[in-house]
């Protein structure tokens, strides 16, 4: 008789099981207790609370349905006292048993994982660095920190990671788009590293890898980067603008971006010897003044382009000074 009362009360209206689910939330027996907390036994619930949800919706026998609503609000119960248990009898472990027990049930394991949005790292490289296997359970599975993990990647710019009940996983990733490469280290060893649209380097040259880039030389390390917000800011601008591919100074034609230990830019063309001195600060408005600079010089001074010596964009001001050779 009390177990026909149990499947009446949580049973018939899915109100019930929200009410199971908000008191798993607030349970004060199982707050702030190592190995599980409230929001943990509640994080568990809610999951279970969709999965029967959805599987409701798709089913079209009302006999069914009706089971189904049973085994939810059993099943939840189960967790929810389970927590309590620990919670109460305040043993260390019984936690994480209760947890360990959701996690073993074969139902919720993962059977299947999609992974999109990579082309330079492999699905194998993500799924390793995913932590997440086929024994996982979809219950226990932290979508937050399983998305940190990828994003730790060297290519990986972000990472979502989301659930699809009651076993498929779904990972999508954006990674970086590199825009040039950077050489950091003494003056023994350098290696070369991708450097993002943004101006920091995420991810270090191996053998094969595509070296058609501009290289930014001069600097030691990463932390003298991150700690340098108007240097970063220069290479971040003046990479965005050399981005758009004008004709005049596409990317491909730019060789070299040294730093100078003042901190300020000097650009090396591919087929000009010629220093282009671009100092600090103002790059956007540098960039196009260099534009003009150079389209006069590509129409009416052709000829004179072997007798440039250097061109400094930061001469006076807003005036540009091209010097020749003697």
């Amino acid at each position: 008789m009390a177990k026909k009362k149990l499947f009446s009360r949580f049973g018939r209206k899915n109100k019930r099981i929200d009410d199971v689910v908000n008191s798993a939330k607030n349970f004060q027996f199982i707050k702030d207790i190592p190995g599980l907390s409230s929001d943990k036994v509640g994080g568990l619930t809610e999951k279970l609370r969709r999965l029967f949800r959805g599987m409701q919706k798709r089913c079209q026998d009302p006999e069914q349905k009706q089971q189904l609503k049973r085994k939810a609000a059993l099943l939840i119960t189960a967790l929810f006292f389970c927590g309590s248990l620990y919670g109460l009898v305040k043993i260390t472990g019984i936690g994480k048993i209760s947890r360990e027990l959701v996690s073993r049930i074969e139902y919720f394991h993962i059977k299947e994982i999609k992974i999109e949005g990579y082309h330079v790292a492999t699905e194998q490289e993500i799924k390793r660095a995913s932590g997440v296997g086929y024994t996982t359970s979809m219950l226990t599975l932290d979508e937050q920190e399983v998305a940190r993990r990828i994003a730790d990647m060297g290519w990986i710019e972000q990472a979502e990671v989301k659930t699809r009940f009651p076993d498929k996983l779904l990972i999508t990733v954006k990674e970086y788009q590199p825009t040039a490469l950077i050489a950091l280290g003494d003056e023994k060893v350098r290696d070369l590293y991708y450097i993002s649209s943004k101006g920091m380097p995420f991810s270090k040259i191996k053998p094969g890898d595509g070296l058609d880039y501009p290289v930014v030389t001069g600097l030691g390390s990463i932390e003298e980067i991150e700690s340098a917000e108007e240097l970063k800011k220069d290479i971040f601008t003046f990479l965005k603008q050399v981005g758009r591919n004008d004709p005049r100074l596409p990317i491909q034609s730019i060789s070299e971006i040294h730093v100078n230990e003042e901190h300020q830019l000097v650009v090396y063309l591919v087929d000009h010897s010629f220093p282009i001195y671009m100092g600090k600060g103002d790059m956007y408005q540098k960039y196009w003044d260099l534009l003009r600079v150079l389209g006069v010089l590509y129409k009416k001074h052709q000829d004179d382009f072997e007798k440039v010596a250097s061109i400094k964009m930061d001469y006076y001001g807003d005036k540009a000074l091209v010097s020749l050779k003697d």
